[in-house]
Order: structure tokens, then C-alpha cells, then sequence
């Protein structure tokens, strides 16, 4: 009775009476419990799943990679196999299965992320059966692959669940013939939309700078000279808070987004180059800035202070201009739902600065007036 109890004493009766139960056996068995359950629970199940494939490069940024127009979870069957296993930011990205999506949200849901053997397999049997670059067989699937998976996972994982795959076979071969039960794809999708997040900040960085800061800081430079120095110090101040912000969003760019390796479309490479030359030339601004040659007041503009003022000015004239094209090109990359915020952002932002051009205009003249009427009274 000592093993399984604290302390004992014998009662009249002549029976053994535990007056305290041992706590350290009893928390030990609750334990024992719940790790039980809790193992039974985690096991890995062993299932089933014929669905459409597709890159987790195609499905962060929301929209087919080959088809901007087109949402990802929407029209899967749409995604060609070329961007599937020819273009290296998708392959290289793992690709995932995806399931019907529950009634009021997406057409389609992500179900499962295939490990590094099941990306292999996704990789060669699109090759075999698909019409690509690189495909190695003689398939005629142009767009909508799709493929049986089968393989472990644990169902307490939100979805997509990882999934240790260990065959995958055409669509056309289903759970059933393998004799393997069809998968649950139930649960809570959890959120890892890290990179079209990025994208949003690289477009609301952009439009800030080069949509309004750095245009504004021009038309000061143009209309507001009456204010001097006023106007230089505006000048500055827009031209140094812009192009800081301006560097912010490049930075998103160049080190997530890639338009320059082979297949992606034309109107991601033309929005990556005008954007490209833009930030050089909005970099070179300062620079040239800084060896800005000196004009003496009431002296003639020397030839050197001609032809800086020359490629300063006519440098970043320029990269407002090319600035336009590349925005409104720049707000259709992003997801339906999130295009019409951007081009409304850019088009109040037009207003303002145009409205505010106004206003500058009509301060210069009123100036232009006092002076004349400074001079004449002078005169009289």
C-alpha cells in the first residue's frame, strides 16, 4: 500500500486506508492520456487526391503568371503548361494541389504543398504528357494539367497541408483504381500571401513617389520660381523624400520580382524595363545634381551650366514621361479586385497635382502683375 499511497494507517475495522493519493502517479497517468490521444490525432494519413497543379509562384501573385486576366484560384484550367515547367520562377517555386473551394469563396482552393520528390514527378510527367518548350514527349495538354497524388500528411495541418509524396500518376488514373481512399481537403487555409503583400507595397511605394512626390517637386521647380528660395527648398525636399521612396519600392522589385528571365509575358518585361530605366535616371538626378555648375547672378549662363541644366532637366522630363506608361501598366498586374483602387489612387493624385499646377500658375501671375505695377509706379 506504501507504493501507491502518501501516507497509511490502520483503522479499526482492520482495512488499509490511503488518506491522500499519490499526485506525482496520478498527473503521470492524465499525461500518459492526452499523449496518447493526442498522438492518435497526428498520426499521418495516408489518402488520395486528383487535382489540378499549380506553381506557388502563380498562385502568391494571384493572377496566371501567362495570363494576368485571369484569377488563379478562379480558372485553373486555364494555367498553360508552358508557365507551369518552362518558366523558372514557377517551377522553381514548388507547386501544390488544388480542390473545389467552399460555396462563397474561390472557385478552387489550395488542398495540398507537395514536398521536393512530388515537385520532381509534377515537373517530369508535364514534360511527358504537356505541349511546351521543354516538354519531352509527344503530349498535346497546352493548358489545365492536373495529376493524381498519393501520400502521407497530417490532417490537424491548415491548408494547404504538406504532403510526403510518394506516386504521382495522370488524372486520368483515379484513387479508386489505386485503391487508396479519396483525401479529406476540409479545413482552415492558412494565410502565406507574403509575396503578393510585397507586390502591393511595391505598387503603393511607386505611385507615392513617382506618381505624385517626384512630379510634384518638378512642377515647382517649373511654375513656383517667383518664390525664391522657397522654391528650391520645396524642390529639394520632393526630389529627396521621393526618390527615398522610390528606392524602397525598387528594392521590393529587384529582389522578389524577376521580368527578366525567359517566359515571362511582355507586359510584365516592358512594366520591369521602363521601371528600371526610370530609378537609374531618377538616381542620377541627385548626382548630377551635386556637380550642378555655379551661375553668378547678373552674369551670362556659361555653355558648362547650359548643357547641365540641358540633361537635368530634359533627364527627368523624360522619366515623368516614361513614369506614366509604366504605372498604368503597373496597375493591371495586380489582382482584379485590387486594380481599380490603384488607377483610382493615380488618377486623384493626377487631379491633385494638376489642381495644384493651377494654383501655382495663378500665384505667378498675380507676382508678374505686382512687379508690373511695382515698375510703373515707379516710372510715374
Amino acid at each position: 500500500s506504501s507504493r501507491f499511497c502518501s501516507s497509511c494507517s490502520l483503522k479499526s475495522n482492520s482495512f488499509i486506508v490511503c488518506e491522500q493519493p499519490h499526485k506525482d502517479t496520478m498527473l503521470l497517468t492524465i499525461i500518459l492520456v492526452f499523449c496518447a490521444a493526442d498522438e492518435a490525432q497526428s498520426a499521418p494519413v495516408r489518402a488520395c487526391y486528383t487535382g489540378y497543379v499549380m506553381d506557388k509562384f502563380c498562385i502568391n501573385r494571384g493572377t496566371l503568371l501567362d495570363n494576368p486576366s485571369i484569377v488563379t484560384l478562379e480558372e485553373p484550367d486555364k494555367h498553360t503548361v508552358h508557365c507551369l515547367v518552362d518558366v523558372s520562377a514557377c517551377f522553381n517555386s514548388g507547386y501544390e494541389i488544388l480542390a473545389p473551394g467552399s460555396i462563397g469563396g474561390t472557385p478552387y482552393t489550395r488542398a495540398f504543398e507537395l514536398d521536393s520528390p512530388g515537385n520532381a514527378n509534377v515537373i517530369a510527367l508535364a514534360r511527358e504528357t504537356g505541349d511546351c518548350s521543354t516538354c519531352t514527349g509527344n503530349g498535346m495538354l497546352k493548358a489545365g494539367f492536373s495529376a493524381t497524388v498519393v501520400g502521407t500528411y497530417d490532417s490537424e495541418e491548415l491548408l494547404p497541408r504538406p504532403i510526403k509524396v510518394e506516386r504521382l500518376e495522370r488524372s486520368s488514373i483515379k484513387c479508386a483504381d489505386l485503391g487508396v481512399e479519396v483525401a479529406n481537403v476540409t479545413g482552415e487555409l492558412r494565410n502565406d500571401d507574403k509575396l503578393y503583400q510585397l507586390t502591393l507595397a511595391h505598387g503603393s511605394l511607386m505611385i507615392t513617389s513617382w506618381g505624385f512626390i517626384l512630379p510634384m517637386g518638378v512642377a515647382v521647380a517649373k511654375f513656383l520660381r517667383h518664390r525664391d528660395p522657397l522654391w528650391f527648398k520645396i524642390h529639394r525636399a520632393c526630389q529627396m523624400i521621393g526618390l527615398i521612396v522610390a528606392i524602397a519600392g525598387a528594392i521590393i522589385a529587384f529582389t522578389q520580382f524577376n521580368v527578366f528571365q525567359a517566359g515571362y509575358p511582355a507586359k510584365n518585361l516592358a512594366h520591369g524595363t521602363m521601371g528600371a530605366i526610370i530609378m537609374t535616371l531618377g538616381i542620377l538626378q541627385p548626382i548630377n545634381a551635386f556637380f550642378r555648375p555655379h551661375k553668378e547672378k547678373g552674369h551670362p549662363q556659361s555653355r558648362t551650366r547650359y548643357v547641365w541644366e540641358v540633361l537635368h532637366k530634359g533627364s527627368g522630363y523624360f522619366a515623368l514621361c516614361l513614369t506614366v506608361p509604366t504605372i498604368v501598366i503597373g496597375t493591371m498586374l495586380v489582382r482584379p479586385e485590387h486594380s481599380p483602387a490603384f488607377q483610382t489612387a493615380y488618377g486623384v493624385l493626377v487631379v491633385f497635382m494638376i489642381f495644384a499646377i493651377i494654383m501655382m500658375v495663378c500665384s505667378r501671375k498675380r507676382a508678374d502683375v505686382e512687379v508690373s505695377s511695382g515698375v510703373s509706379d515707379m516710372g510715374t
